[in-house]
């Protein structure tokens, strides 16, 4: 079993059920049950390990929709924190890959409930029509990097982060800052 310490990452795993060669691109959250009492988004357990994920997804209408906790992005972290019970030699997993973010500022707790203020945010302000989904620009990746760079992670950091194995499409992109706004 694998533990992952608290904080906020970028993170990226295989795409789910297609031939296609990439990644998909995410935060996760990994914090404690009474600092999760403070987010709007429940947390997943496995293991004693308190998590949940924020992502952009391609909605049925082809729009860079918001979604939290997303089954995928969940079974990746499952698979990442108890490997024994998550994944098989006879099926394939989603290799998770995860890169620690750095507050950029304050503490932990503080950077964790800004990255959670902002994915709402951008949920509140697509209500009535997210961005067309795109796979070169605004696309998964590209909503993980704006909402860095809207907290305040350099460019640097973010060009750092935001690097994994296998093609990553956007993963320097930036969509508009303003879907993110209050």
């Amino acid at each position: 079993m694998a533990s992952i310490a608290e904080g906020v990452y970028w993170c990226a795993r295989d795409l789910a059920g297609v031939a296609v060669v990439g990644n998909h691109h995410f935060i996760l959250m990994v914090s404690d049950p009474g600092s999760f009492a403070k987010l709007p988004f429940p947390p997943k357990d496995e293991s004693g390990v308190y998590f949940c994920t924020l992502a952009g997804f391609k909605s049925t209408a082809g729009r860079l929709t918001f979604m939290f906790n997303e089954e995928n992005d969940v079974q990746s972290v499952l698979e990442k924190i108890n490997p024994e019970t998550y994944t098989s030699l006879l099926t394939p997993d989603l290799d998770l890959e995860i890169h620690k973010v750095t507050p950029p500022h304050g503490s932990e707790d503080a950077f964790a409930n800004e990255v959670a203020q902002l994915a709402q945010n951008y949920s509140s302000n697509t209500q009535a029509g997210a961005p067309a989904y795109t796979l070169r620009d605004a696309n998964c990746s590209a909503w993980v990097n704006t909402l860095f760079s809207i907290a305040g992670v350099s460019k640097t950091d973010r060009e750092r982060y935001g690097e994994f194995f296998g093609i990553d499409w956007g993963e320097e992109d930036l969509i508009d800052p303003k879907l993110f706004s209050v």
